[in-house]
């Protein structure tokens, strides 16, 4: 049972310095000899093989049909692996070794302090687990283990909590490698309760994988639907966008904020709604806000803006206009004022080739609308301010 104790240790140690891309799913250690199945698992060549030989023919991970035929090398891999080099976990030993020699490493390090010295003979068997008698001879050690069963079983029993707390806190799938180390035996009887113990562990080891892959997909899945619900609503909002037939409610949100910014810079402030279509194949338009040059109000235009349909429209636009800033609470408070569009406004022009011939600009520059549409301390003082949002309704038909 000490020894027991002692490999477990070693085990442990040697765990802690796998990284996950070399380990077999079979063993839990590091690959040896890694063969790539058909389904892209990897495994030792002799695990694989031994699974192959006492299962059916499927994968340990996924289940799939598999035989020897479907296995390849993964040299590859191997590569990587030989490449790896670890640092002894032993403290004191500053020994650097390869990946697949740091158990054998471990096991005949001199800094390991789960080593046992077969010759001391004055040394009680259990001195790492809590004993601390010191006897002088041989005859004094047997009758010290005669008479002292009982504290020791009490320390095996205590050491044995204490590994099982340490095991929980390792990832899962580390804990059944120590109990496989404890029953695994290539040559046993399957009719022994051995054989059925490691049965029951290679199963408990295909359904864990399995789990983890179940769980994959279900993080993948997830993402899916995540990622399909942003397009779902950014699709949705297009789709208003085009089908709204000039009408379009601006919420905007952290109104105090970019009037902050408005006043510390006033040029450089300008902030635009979404771009809505004048019906499904109309012109493009949106609204834009800032602050007048006296800063003292607040200025609200509209743009045309580059559409889809533009090559199949009359230009320059012609239409009414309407800006409204809605107050929340009473209605005979919002500001509504209309405007009529003019030919002779370069605003109302459709988006032209730039200067380069390549480029069609995204709006166009000249806007049309209110320099002083409302006064700010209006804004402020009579409570167009909701949850620092103001709503501006923009209506634009065509004539």
């Amino acid at each position: 049972m000490l020894l027991l104790l002692y490999f477990i240790c070693d085990c442990l140690k040697m765990l802690s310095v796998i990284d996950p891309r070399f380990e077999c799913s079979i063993c839990l250690n590091c690959l040896k000899d890694p063969m790539l199945t058909r389904c892209g698992h990897r495994f030792c060549s002799e695990c694989i093989h031994a699974w192959l030989k006492r299962q059916s023919q499927s994968c340990p991970i996924d289940s799939l049909p598999l035989s020897t035929e479907n296995l390849f090398p993964d040299n590859y891999t191997k590569r990587e692996i030989d490449e790896q080099k670890v640092t002894c976990l032993n403290k004191g030993c500053v020994a650097v070794i390869p990946l697949l020699e740091a158990d054998q490493h471990y096991a005949s390090c001199e800094f390991n302090k789960n080593q046992i010295n077969l010759h001391a003979e004055n040394v009680c068997p259990f001195h790492l687990i809590g004993c601390k008698d010191i006897v002088k001879t041989k005859s004094e050690l047997m009758n010290h283990l005669v008479m002292n069963i009982h504290r020791h079983v009490t320390l095996l029993s205590k050491s044995h909590i204490d590994l099982l707390n340490n095991l929980q806190s390792k990832d899962s799938a580390h804990s059944k490698a120590v109990e496989a180390t404890q029953c695994w035996d290539a040559n046993k009887d399957p009719n022994s309760e051995k054989a059925l113990l490691c049965n029951l562990y290679e199963r408990i080891v295909v359904l864990e994988q399995s789990n983890i892959e179940k769980d994959k997909d279900i993080e993948r899945l997830n993402q899916m639907v995540n990622n399909l619900t942003l397009e779902f609503s950014r699709n949705q909002n297009e789709i208003f966008l085009v089908t709204c037939n000039g009408v379009y409610v601006w919420r905007f949100t952290k109104f105090m904020e970019t009037l902050k910014l408005m006043r510390e810079k006033p040029s450089q402030t300008q902030r635009y709604s979404e771009g809505f279509y004048t019906s499904s194949t109309g012109y493009k338009v949106c609204g834009r806000i800032n602050m007048s040059s006296d800063n003292r109000n607040l200025s609200l235009f509209i743009h045309m803006m580059r559409g889809d349909y533009d090559d199949t429209l009359v230009w320059p636009f012609s239409g009414r206009i309407t800006l409204s800033l809605i107050h929340p609470k009473n209605q005979e408070q919002t500001i509504c004022l209309k405007m009529q569009s003019s030919d002779e406004s370069v605003a109302f022009r459709r988006c032209s080739f730039g200067n380069n011939g390549n480029d069609t600009p995204h709006l166009n520059p000249r806007a049309f609308g209110y320099t002083e549409f409302v006064a700010i301390d209006e804004v402020l003082d009579k409570g167009f301010i909701e949850n620092d949002t103001i709503v501006i309704k923009i209506i634009v038909e065509c004539i």
